[in-house]
């Protein structure tokens, strides 16, 4: 999604876990669905943004280490906050995307065991 001219991903790495738990109750990320609890009140607004934050910041390192030259320009918190409502929902929709990533395993056929076993006396 494109915002503020330029697009933005999210990603949920070890780091992004790690400033998400902080912000939970009792500091375990399992508990994050409560902090983003239904409401229009102030923290939980506060807390949609912070989670959209983490998770590009997230994202824009990654990518900042995976390729050189890169450089990482994560949004902030004020910027989040001065989008129009329905684009800052269109980004965390996006966001949430990022914390139930679709798991993929690329695996290769067996191949039969090419080795005999020869007979020792």
């Amino acid at each position: 999604m494109v915002v503020y001219g330029k697009e933005r991903g999210f990603l949920m790495t070890v780091g992004a876990s790690a400033e998400i738990a902080k912000r939970c109750p009792e500091h375990r990320l399992e508990n994050w669905a409560a902090m983003l609890r239904d409401g229009g009140d102030a923290e939980t607004i506060e807390h949609r943004a912070a989670l959209i934050c983490i998770l590009n910041k997230g994202y824009e390192l990654n990518r900042q280490y995976m390729e050189p030259g890169y450089t990482a320009e994560p949004l902030t918190a004020e910027a989040v906050l001065a989008l129009p409502s329905e684009v800052f929902l269109a980004l965390l929709n996006e966001a949430l995307k990022a914390t139930n990533p679709k798991r993929e395993i690329e695996t290769e056929p067996i191949k039969k065991n090419t080795v005999t076993a020869e007979k020792q006396v």
